[in-house]
Parts: structure tokens; C-alpha cells; sequence
């Protein structure tokens, strides 16, 4: 055994007693595994994280742990319990995060995936990461019973962090619009159609305007804010649909329209 764990593939791993604990757990789990010894692999894979192992294969060892009590023994009790612990250890762990989600999802355990998202957010990861998770609040919030404006909150959050975001965009227009705060929704368009004018993201600015007007037209019934829109979309990035809508507005201007 000493032989094979000195010339294994893995020489960086501390002591020799270290390398041969090491692949002494590989080789038994996998031997576990394959004759289907789910329960006894789930052992020593946590018996191994216990060892004095540095923090990355600890870690590891715990994750295929949980992995193999969702996965392999299906039972998420005990799967989200090992994941809980790992995140005590390594708290922005991804795919420990992604397996805890996964639980909870499943499980519709909606007030527990709430607090993982924001526990999450609080680690302040990068800033796509930061625009999924708020997302995924507001989406959970609804499910949990949470009120619109706590969802407008953590939506207005990625706004204000990335203006023009189209997807927290489209989540706070479902939810102004169903509310009837078509006057809201309008200021919330104009607003991030400026910020992102001063990105000098003419396109997508221009697509703002278009979408405040189109609002305007059809919701507010106001032709001169609708005009005032059409014309700011077409200044930035002017396409033949807003050219279209800016001509009706236009003649619904004139004196015996």
C-alpha cells in the first residue's frame, strides 16, 4: 500500500502516513461504489474529512459525502446536513451551495433556499453571481408569500448595480404592471434608459425608451409622453418599429386627429 500511495498521482499531499490515508479512502470508496456499498462509502468518506487532512481534501471528501446521500442514498435530510456543516467550513463552496439549493428546491423548502440565497449574498460574490441570486429572492419571496415591494427591493438592488439589467427589468415590470403602478413602471424605464445612455450603450438604451413609450401608449393613454419616449429611442439607435410607433404618435398630434 505504501508503494502504490508514494507513486500515486497525488504527491503533493503532505506525509507519507498523509498519502497513504489518502488513497487508502479513494481506493476503498471507490471499491464501495462500484459494488453498490453506498451507505459504508458515505462512512469513510466522512471518517476521512475528519482526519487531519488539509482544508481542501477535508472539504472534498464531505462533498462527495453529500453527493453520495442525495444522489446515491437519496435521502436530502441527511445530504443538507452535510452540506450545512461544509459551509461552517468553506461558506462560498459552489457546488456545495448548488447541492443545498438543490435540496431545498425540491423539497419546497422555500424559507430555507430564502436564507441560503442571502447568506450567499452576503459573501458579496462576483457580480453576475450577485444578479442571479437577487433573482432568485424575489422569485422566492413570491412563493413564501413575501409582499411586492419586498421584491421591487432586492430587483432595484441589481438595477442600481447594473443598470439596463434585462432580466430584473422584466421581473419588476411583471410586477409594477400587475400592481397597476404603470406610472411607476414608466419612471423605473426612463430612469435606467438614462444610465444606460451614459454607458454609451446607445442599442440598449434606445430599447429602454422604446419600451417606456410602447408603456405610455398603451397603458398610460399620455400620446405626448409616448412622443417624448419614441423620440428619445430614435436619437440613440433609431429602428423602423419605433420609427413606425413615433409616426402614429405624431398624427394622433395633430389638430382633428
Amino acid at each position: 500500500m505504501k508503494e502504490l500511495a508514494e507513486h500515486s498521482a497525488d504527491g503533493a499531499l503532505g506525509t507519507q502516513a498523509d498519502r497513504v490515508a489518502w488513497w487508502a479512502i479513494e481506493e476503498l470508496v471507490k471499491l464501495e461504489r462500484q459494488r453498490g456499498g453506498f451507505s459504508q462509502a458515505l462512512r469513510l468518506l466522512v471518517d476521512g474529512a475528519a482526519l487531519p487532512f488539509d482544508r481542501e481534501r477535508s472539504i472534498t471528501l464531505s462533498y462527495q459525502a453529500a453527493e453520495i446521500a442525495v444522489e446515491a442514498l437519496q435521502d436530502p435530510d441527511l445530504g443538507a446536513e452535510i452540506c450545512r456543516s461544509l459551509l461552517n467550513k468553506a461558506p462560498d463552496h459552489p457546488g456545495t451551495l448548488e447541492l443545498l439549493s438543490g435540496i431545498y428546491e425540491r423539497g419546497q423548502r422555500y424559507t430555507d433556499l430564502l436564507a441560503l440565497r442571502r447568506q450567499e449574498l452576503e459573501l458579496n460574490p462576483a457580480l453576475d453571481r450577485r444578479l442571479q441570486l437577487r433573482l432568485d429572492e424575489a422569485r422566492i419571496l413570491e412563493l413564501v408569500g413575501g409582499s411586492p415591494a419586498q421584491r421591487i427591493e432586492a430587483l432595484q438592488r441589481n438595477v442600481e448595480e447594473s443598470p439596463g439589467h434585462t432580466p430584473s427589468i422584466d421581473a419588476l415590470e411583471q410586477i409594477l404592471a400587475s400592481s397597476g403602478e404603470h406610472a411607476g413602471l414608466y419612471a423605473l424605464l426612463v430612469q435606467q434608459a438614462k444610465r444606460v445612455a451614459r454607458s454609451d450603450d446607445r442599442e440598449a438604451a434606445a430599447g429602454l425608451w422604446a419600451r417606456a413609450g410602447q408603456l405610455s401608449q398603451t397603458s398610460l393613454g399620455n400620446v405626448e409622453q409616448a412622443l417624448t419616449a419614441y423620440e428619445a429611442s430614435v436619437q440613440l439607435s433609431p429602428t423602423a418599429e419605433v420609427l413606425d410607433a413615433l409616426a402614429d404618435q405624431l398624427a394622433l398630434m395633430r389638430p382633428g386627429a
